[in-house]
């Protein structure tokens, strides 16, 4: 490394690169970085050797920024299984919900799974769309239920019929 400066930049790279959600078009200080990665080269090299040294794979675009990944024997390297083990049930069903829309966006036929030349492609909306859908299903599941609980503390049957939602009606007195 040639100077002091380059250090300080190769760790400001890798602490935007800790901020996925960062772009260079709203960080000024990112947008910098980004573009000196991309015009110096030999700045370049030096970012890539820390970064391939910490077992991270990077990916500078002008546009998203500073995209990092581990490898598989990165000491960085987070699996689903580490993030989820100090996590509350809530969160762990959150996160399998979460990985089920993506795969359910990414291979929407099961048939697709096994296709060794398929390229999944998906969007982030898909995802959200699916996960939106799933949402709405699983509320109108809990809506019901409380409304049977509530009409069965009154005295009065809930009866679904075909095609039909909740009805309600009034229960037989026995007299």
């Amino acid at each position: 490394m040639s100077s002091s400066g380059d250090e300080m930049d190769i760790g400001r790279m890798l602490g935007w690169a800790g901020r996925p959600l960062a772009t260079p078009g709203r960080y000024e200080e990112l947008s910098r970085v980004v573009s000196r990665y991309r015009d110096d080269s030999d700045f370049a090299d030096s970012v890539n050797r820390v970064f391939a040294g910490a077992g991270l794979d990077l990916h500078v675009d002008d546009r998203d920024g500073i995209v990092v990944t581990a490898r598989q024997h990165s000491m960085l390297r987070l699996t689903v299984t580490d993030v989820t083990k100090s996590a509350q049930n809530q969160h762990r069903a959150v996160t399998g919900a979460v990985i089920l829309a993506v795969a359910r966006a990414a291979y929407p036929e099961s048939s697709m799974v096994d296709d060794p030349h398929r390229v999944a492609v998906f969007t982030t909306q898909s995802v959200v769309d699916a996960l939106d859908r799933a949402a709405q299903a699983h509320a109108g599941r809990i809506d019901r239920g409380q409304r049977s609980r509530r009409a069965a503390r009154r005295g009065v049957a809930t009866v679904v019929g075909p095609g039909h939602g909740p009805a309600e009606r009034a229960a037989p007195q026995h007299g």
